[in-house]
């Protein structure tokens, strides 16, 4: 063998052959393949969280929207126009004083259920004041702690962040608003031991962040 033709051998032993070439193709490929429906099932995953999130918020939505009876918004109401006194007070199921001028809460909430309360709220009535006691003020109580357990739940999927926070925090941004007075009746969660509504509190405390981050955007002037 001359030296051209060893040449040409050892040029032939070192070419790759075409069934090698075509076997390391399919196996890119399939790697290719393997990696995109990895990638794949992940978004699939993913979409398919976020939109559990997103039912579970309108859930939650709809199970607060169904609970609320025709009396809690007059109790809740009421009860954050009321001082830390009155809120201890229904806390312990204790007599408390009423200002007349809430008498229209009064009846709003106790007609339905005491159908005779308007003849009665003149016998309580002491000077401007309405002493409300006895089944009237546990009554008071049941409704305001049941409107809170609710809420707490609701709120519990916020904080654990199982439904979708953005909705949530949209749905009950409400609950906040300094200037009228409401603050999902901190006063008398306080006295009942708001160590009771860790995610109410968390939440509220979130909601004044946001408020006062956006106050310090709008006083704040631009930079140059």
């Amino acid at each position: 063998m001359d030296p051209q033709q060893f040449a040409l051998l050892i040029k032939a032993l070192d070419a790759p052959k075409w069934t090698e070439l075509v076997s390391v193709g399919v196996l890119v490929l399939g790697f290719l393949i393997a990696i995109g429906s990895l990638i794949y099932a992940r978004l699939q995953i993913k979409a398919d969280h976020e939109r559990s999130r997103r039912q579970l918020a309108m859930e939650m939505c709809y199970r607060w929207s169904s609970s609320s009876s025709p009396e809690t918004s007059s109790v809740i109401r009421m009860i954050e126009k009321l001082s830390d006194g009155q809120c201890a007070q229904i806390a312990n199921q204790s007599p408390v004083l009423i200002e007349e001028e809430h008498k229209h809460f009064l009846l709003n909430i106790f007609l339905l259920r005491f159908p005779d309360f308007e003849k009665t709220l003149e016998t309580l009535k002491e000077k401007r004041h309405y002493r409300i006691d006895g089944q009237y003020v546990i009554c008071l109580r049941h409704i305001a702690v049941r409107y809170l357990n609710m809420l707490e739940s609701v709120l519990m999927t916020w904080t654990g962040g199982i439904a979708d926070q953005r909705m949530i925090e949209a749905e009950f941004g409400f609950l906040l608003d300094e200037k009228q007075g409401r603050t999902a009746v901190e006063k008398l969660r306080m006295k009942i031991g708001n160590e009771g509504f860790p995610a109410i509190s968390k939440f509220m405390q979130a909601l004044r962040d946001k408020a006062s981050k956006k106050s310090d955007d709008i006083v704040r002037p631009p930079t140059t």
